[in-house]
């Protein structure tokens, strides 16, 4: 029914693909060794809840594609989150604009972002020191301007 808190504890991965989920628990989630994440397909119409970004402090990589997710909210108080994030995908959602949040993952290296509703990227979020911005497939109104 549950997972011993040692096991939950020392995850380095968590796939809950497809698992039917709506929504997440807004709670610190304690899995302070877990590097790889994957919501994708899934109902999801929220990013990850601050309670659960503060309880990931090593994540690395993050993947949220194919839901139903309308915008990035990261928390713009408190303690600093996903600093070791350095690849986050959120393709196939319903996002239609990038917020200035992102510019503070300092170690993001790939933000795919296709198949959303995006119509400009930031100037800021270019500046990034991304090797990889994937917006294709987005109804992009100028390119991005560096």
């Amino acid at each position: 029914n549950y997972l011993p808190d040692p096991i939950v504890y020392s995850l380095n991965g968590l796939d809950l693909q497809q698992c039917g989920l709506v929504s997440l628990p807004d709670c610190e989630w304690a899995l302070p060794n877990l590097r790889r994440l994957n919501l994708s397909h899934n109902s999801l119409q929220k990013f990850l809840p601050a309670g659960a970004l503060r309880g990931l402090p090593n994540l690395e990589v993050l993947t949220m594609s194919n839901n139903d997710i309308y915008e990035i909210d990261l928390p713009e108080e408190g303690p600093f989150v996903l600093e070791n994030l350095e690849y986050l995908s959120l393709a196939y959602n319903h996002i239609s604009e990038l917020p200035e949040g992102l510019t503070r993952l300092f170690s993001l290296k790939t933000l795919r972002l296709p198949n959303n509703y995006i119509t400009h990227v930031p100037r800021d979020i270019c500046k990034m020191e991304l090797s990889e911005l994937d917006v294709t497939m987005n109804p992009i109104i100028q390119p991005p301007l560096a």
